[in-house]
C-alpha cells in the first residue's frame, strides 16, 4: 500500500543523512534551556517579592501581569523556533524525496517562510480558540436545558463529548497539509489553510489510514520509551536520542504524504523545484 512507503520514506531519508536529525536536537536543547530559564526567572521573582514584603497571595497576584506577558513571551517565541524548524524539515524532505539534503539550503527555505508560518500557526491556534468556545457554549446550553434531571445532564455531556472528537478531527485533517503547502507551494496563511481542506477532501480517506497509522506508531513508540526512561543515566541518554530522531522523521512525514498524494499544476511543481 502507497501509503506505507511514506513512514519508510522518511526512514530512509534519515538513515542516509543522520546528520538532519541536527536542528531537532538544536530545538529541544533549545526548550529545555528556555524551560529552565522560565523557571529559574519565576523563582528570582518570587525571591525578590518575599525579599521586599511577606510572600502572600496579594503579592504574588500583584505581579501577575508581568508573569503573564513573560509566559506569552515564551510561548511566542518557542512556537516562532518551532515554526522556523519545521521549515527546515519540509524542505529536508522535500530534497530527501530527490536525493541528498543541505541543511544550508533548508535554512535558506525556512529564513523566507518562517514568518508566514509562525503567523499560520498563531491562525491554527484562534481557529482551535473558536472552536472550543463554540462547544463551550453547546456545553452551558446543553447543561441548562438538561439541569431537570441527571439523565439530561450525562447526555449533555455525551453530545458534547462525540461533537467535540468530530470536530478536532475535522479540523486536525483539514488543516494537516497548510503548513507544508505554505513552505512548498510559497502561498499565504489563508491560501494555504484553503488548499490544504481542499487536499484533505480530495484524499480524505488516505489521509485519515495515514494519520491512524501514525497514531498507532506514536503509542508504540510511547511504550518503548517509558519501557526505557526505567533505566537510570543510559535509559535518559537513549531517550534523548530516539526523541530527537523520532522527531526529525515525524516532522517530514507530512511534506512526504504531500508529495506522495497532494495535487498540483505544473505551474506549482516548477516553484517548488526552484524553492526547494
Amino acid at each position: 500500500m502507497e501509503v506505507f512507503d511514506i513512514f519508510s520514506d522518511g526512514f530512509n531519508i534519515l538513515k542516509k543523512q543522520p546528520g538532519i536529525a541536527l536542528p531537532m536536537l538544536v530545538m529541544y536543547v533549545a526548550v529545555f534551556f528556555c524551560a529552565l530559564l522560565a523557571v529559574v526567572g519565576f523563582g528570582a521573582v518570587l525571591l525578590l517579592i518575599h525579599a521586599a514584603m511577606p510572600l502572600s497571595f496579594g503579592a504574588v497576584l500583584a505581579e501577575l501581569p508581568a508573569i503573564a506577558v513573560a509566559a506569552i513571551i515564551f510561548v511566542l517565541v518557542i512556537v516562532a523556533a518551532s515554526a522556523f524548524i519545521e521549515a527546515m524539515y519540509i524542505s529536508m524532505a522535500a530534497q530527501g524525496k530527490r536525493g541528498r539534503v543541505s541543511l544550508s539550503k533548508a535554512y535558506d527555505v525556512a529564513k523566507k517562510t518562517f514568518v508566514r508560518l509562525f503567523l499560520l500557526d498563531i491562525t491554527k491556534v484562534l481557529i482551535l480558540l473558536a472552536v472550543l468556545s463554540a462547544l463551550g457554549a453547546v456545553f452551558f446550553f446543553t447543561v441548562f436545558q438538561g439541569m431537570s434531571s441527571s439523565a439530561g445532564f450525562i447526555a449533555g455531556l455525551a453530545f458534547l463529548f462525540i461533537i467535540g472528537i468530530i470536530a478536532a478531527a475535522a479540523l486536525y485533517l483539514s488543516l494537516f497539509q497548510s503548513s507544508v503547502v505554505l513552505v512548498m507551494e510559497g502561498k499565504g496563511v489563508w491560501e494555504s489553510i484553503d488548499r490544504s481542506i481542499e487536499i484533505c477532501k480530495a484524499r480524505f480517506f488516505t489521509l485519515l489510514l495515514f494519520v491512524v497509522i501514525f497514531a498507532a506508531l506514536a503509542v508504540v513508540f510511547s511504550v518503548i520509551m517509558d519501557i526505557i526512561d526505567l533505566m537510570p543515566l543510559i535509559g535518559f541518554i537513549i531517550g534523548i536520542i530516539l526523541n530527537v530522531f523520532f522527531g526529525a522523521w515525524a516532522v517530514m512525514l507530512p511534506t512526504l504524504f504531500y508529495l506522495q498524494y497532494g495535487t498540483g499544476g505544473k505551474a506549482g511543481r516548477a516553484r517548488r523545484r526552484r524553492k526547494m
